[in-house]
Order: structure tokens, then sequence, then C-alpha cells
């Protein structure tokens, strides 16, 4: 069950149940001395299927991922192991924290957006043997499958566990050609995803991810002498034949030259070394 609503003491017991209230699972409630930063005293290691085989390392993993991503935290690939074969993954927040206070309540807010705080919560993804499938596996240790800190309220702002759907990232791409702004884009996906918790800063990201994609591998000159060639235009350029490096390019699109070809008149603006809206 993923979605805990109710806990209930019973010979040191919990319980857990889903949404329905009709399946529960059991688990001991251990003793384990962690520096506390919110943690709930829940041992997590229940909500992952153990039992189902994968095809790929990467499809446990990101079942995994999904499957914490629910919960309200986040998983990151801190090892691999035995020439590969075991894969493990430890909490975002795992790093060991570095301040000299340790309780919750004396604890002072650093300006910072590190959140490490020593949690040591660790699944691993291993190969079955003498196959080419994976499953996951919880670990042994009982330190391992408690959080010391507490979990995502509101998706809003974290980024791992808010993230975008893909129907969102085919609008921002779709809007995106079209040149739409922004703005506008963050409406679109606001009113047509209303579960997606998509802010600003995820469309900027986005648009650059898709914009440096559009690069493949290219950097920014040789990009620019892409799009330009690509794109008709009569591109003419000066390379220092010392240093390698372009000194002057000479771009026109081809319709405007064929204009200027037919009609000899013409009005110019002359251009300075500042950058204008012309």
């Amino acid at each position: 069950t993923l979605n805990i609503i109710a806990l209930e003491f019973r010979n040191y017991y919990v319980i857990h149940y889903n949404l329905t209230g009709l399946n529960y699972k059991y688990c001991n409630i251990l003793q384990v001395s962690l520096e506390n930063f919110g943690g709930d005293g829940i041992d997590y290691s229940f909500v992952f299927d153990t039992k189902k085989w994968f095809y790929s390392d990467e499809d446990a993993i990101n079942d995994a991922k999904s499957t914490t991503l629910l919960n309200g935290f986040d998983l990151i690939i801190s090892k691999h192991t035995k020439g590969g074969r075991v894969k493990i993954l430890k909490c975002k927040r795992g790093e060991h924290y570095k301040g000299k206070n340790v309780y919750i309540n004396k604890v002072v807010s650093r300006r910072t957006k590190k959140k490490a705080c020593g949690c040591q919560f660790e699944i691993k993804v291993k190969q079955v043997a003498e196959t080419t499938s994976w499953m996951i596996h919880t670990s042994q240790d009982e330190k391992k499958g408690f959080h010391n800190h507490s979990f995502v309220v509101y998706p809003e702002g974290h980024r791992q566990v808010s993230g975008i759907i893909q129907s969102t990232k085919k609008i921002i791409r779709d809007m995106t050609v079209a040149q739409t702004k922004p703005e506008h884009i963050l409406v679109a996906v606001k009113e047509k995803n209303l579960g997606d918790h998509a802010n600003r800063r995820h469309i900027y990201n986005y648009r650059e991810k898709l914009r440096r994609e559009s690069f493949v591998g290219r950097d920014v000159t040789t990009q620019l002498l892409h799009l330009t060639t690509s794109s008709s235009y009569i591109v003419y350029i000066n390379v220092d034949l010392d240093t390698n490096a372009l000194t002057h390019i000479f771009m026109a699109y081809s319709d405007l030259v064929s204009l200027f070809q037919t009609y000899y008149w013409y009005v110019g603006i002359d251009s300075t070394y500042k950058t204008n809206m012309y």
C-alpha cells in the first residue's frame, strides 16, 4: 500500500491502510537511533514490489523511483557493485548533515539549497542469478528502511516530485515551435493539465532542454551556421588563419537578395556594434 491514512498500535505492530481501508500490511516497529529531522519512525521497505521481475536494471530503477515519488521522497543511484550487477539506491537526502545542530527544534535555517540530513534509507536493484532479469531488494539493516526527515506534502517547488508529465512536455514543445511566450505556455498547461504542478521554471528548463537537443552536439557558432544554411540564407564568413577563430560573418536571406537584384533602389539602415531591435 502506498497511501498511509491511518496508524494503530497493537502489540508493537503498525497497521498500514490504503485508501480503501480494506488491505493492510504489518511491519515491526524497530527501535532505531537516527538523527531526527522530522521522521515518522515507519519502515517504508514494504512499499516496494520485491517479487516482480524486470527486463532491465533501468526498468527496475524507474519502478522504484516512481514508487518513492508517490510517497513523497526521492531516490538516487549511489553506486554500482559486483561488476554492475547490483545497483544501490539511497534517499536523496542521505548525505551527512554538516551542521552543528542535530535536533529539529534547534536547527537554524541556513541560506543553502542543500537538504542532506544523513538519511540512511537504502534499497538495491540486483540482477537475478543466471538470468538477464532484475529485482528490487530491500535492506536487511533495520536502519536502512527508515527516514529521519519529513516527506514532501505539497509537490509544488520540489522538482523531482512535481516534474512535468509527457502531455505537458508535448504542449511546451508544440507551443515553443509556434514561438509562443513562456507565460502563455504556462497558462495553456494549467488549463489542459489540471493535475500537473508545472510552474514557470519548468517551462524555461524544458525549453532550454529542447534548444540544447536541437544542437545535436554542435557548439553555438556551428549551430548558427547550420540554421542559416538550412534556411537558405546566403552566408559569407572570414576566419583568422592563425587562430582559426571566426572574425566576420555576413548573412542574407536568398529572397531578399533576389529583391535587391531586381530593384536597385533600397533603404539602408546603418548598424553599429550595439545590439538593438533591428
